[in-house]
């Protein structure tokens, strides 16, 4: 009766070592009792090849593995059957060829939209930075000039225009036929002058974004505007199109192109004031300008590498939150530690709950700057700033004197930073701090 084997052994059959692995018998066998099959085996003495070996009997199937220049035979498996056969798992090229096609299907839907949408950002951003290098370009002039519009003619107004504009030789193989061509692209075309500026309308100009490059359709990369006595103004209404050539203004007020469907471009802009005016201000940014008027129509001025909005007095913002916040230390002017500034009384009064209350105008500043788009300036830019503006002791302009509120809070009690212009002193006051002296400005970064 044939011994039954738990495992692989280590034993000796015809100079090759079989090594147990995971069984505790330890018997030798003549294991040339039993037949092993050798489906794999080779002629080739030289070559260390691998292969299994199965036993006929199915009480004694193991699988092994042989190296056949060192004679070591090792277990792999735990069964076999008596014909091996290893598969490669793969795709199958009908399943390949089926996603290839899905995919396929996708993009033809979703490319052309996505190109359109694409395309049709880049021109509402070429016609917002032709509108700001129109407009400066007109605003400098008359500040340079020191005169407006309607006190020049024709060819005067021209001349010292085209002075502030950054041109090029045409050479247009379009239709569009431009009188100015600009060294970004852009191309312009005079209408009629008009020295008694008609509804104050001086002149209207047609011009094209991008000169030469496609679409060369109204209401796309070409336009008209008007040139006022108050200055550029887009034609058109800001919510609808009557036609193509008019759809500047309608461009400005929601920062798309006009897609031609009645009743359906009157749906309320979703995007906050603050997101039109930082699109307006990237727009001021790539042309180089020195002033922006942005979508609310606030006017920013360029100081430096600060764009600033008008000066406000810090009691013309809104108070914004209300927070409660520690008392002032004493470093203010007041007759000892603990107090707070009363806005109302315009004094300071002892903090009877250990906390600062009252409107919080620093807060109404802040807010009202990011309502904007923009930010309260730093310390470091304030100070910048009253560089470029060259306020010294003896300055007397209200962008040059008073107390500036900076962005920045004191750690130690939360009261804010302010830099006085006139001599450039920095200094924390309590947020509900509300003296005439008080200034805000807001830069866009």
């Amino acid at each position: 009766m044939l011994l039954p084997l738990r495992g692989c052994h280590s034993e000796s059959v015809e100079n090759m070592t079989v090594r147990s692995e995971f069984s505790s018998y330890s018997e030798s066998h003549d294991m040339k009792k039993h037949k092993i099959l050798n489906p794999l085996a080779s002629n080739d003495s030289t070559e260390s090849r691998r292969f299994g070996l199965m036993f006929q009997d199915d009480k004694y199937k193991s699988c092994h593995s042989e190296n056949l220049e060192n004679k070591a035979i090792g277990p792999q498996f735990s069964s076999y059957s008596e014909s091996y056969v290893l598969k490669k798992v793969a795709f199958t090229l009908a399943e390949v060829l089926i996603t290839i096609g899905i995919l396929g299907i996708v993009a033809a839907m979703t490319i052309p939209t996505l190109m359109q949408n694409s395309q049709n950002r880049e021109l509402v951003s070429q016609y917002l930075k032709m509108n700001n290098v129109l407009s400066n370009a007109l605003k400098n002039m008359e500040a340079y000039e020191q005169t407006k519009i309607n006190k020049m003619n024709e060819t005067d107004f021209k001349t010292k225009f085209e002075n502030h504009l950054k041109t090029i030789s045409c050479n247009s193989t379009s239709d569009f036929t431009p009188d100015v061509c600009l060294q970004d692209g852009g191309q312009i075309k005079y209408g009629t002058f008009d020295t008694t500026c008609t509804n104050d309308i001086c002149m209207q100009l047609t011009i094209d974004t991008n000169g030469d490059k496609k679409p060369n359709q109204a209401g796309k990369d070409r336009f008209t505007v008007n040139l006022t006595k108050l200055g550029l103004k887009a034609t058109g209404d800001s919510d609808t199109c009557s036609e193509g050539y008019d759809c500047g203004a309608y461009i400005l007020a929601h920062h798309k192109l006009w897609n031609g469907e009645t009743g359906s471009n009157t749906v309320e802009d979703t995007r906050t004031v603050a997101e039109k005016n930082q699109e307006a201000l990237a727009a001021c940014k790539s042309s180089n300008a020195t002033s922006c008027t942005l979508a609310n129509g606030l006017q920013l001025t360029k100081e430096g590498d600060l764009w600033t909005s008008p000066t406000l007095q810090g009691a013309n913002v809104y108070e914004g939150e209300t927070p409660a916040w520690e008392p002032a230390d004493g470093d203010y002017p007041s007759d000892g530690d603990n107090e707070c500034y009363n806005p109302q009384t315009d004094d300071w009064e002892e903090a009877a709950d250990g906390m600062c209350h009252g409107g919080d105008y620093w807060g109404g500043a802040k807010k009202y700057c990011e309502d904007q788009g923009l930010t309260l300036p730093t310390r470091s830019q304030l100070q910048t700033l009253r560089t470029t503006r060259g306020c010294n002791s003896s300055s007397t302009s209200p962008e040059c004197t008073g107390w500036f509120w900076s962005s920045e809070l004191n750690s130690d009690h939360g009261y804010a930073y302010n830099v006085y212009f006139q001599d450039g002193y920095e200094v924390t006051y309590s947020r509900s701090y509300i003296g005439a002296n008080f200034r805000v400005v807001c830069v866009g970064n």
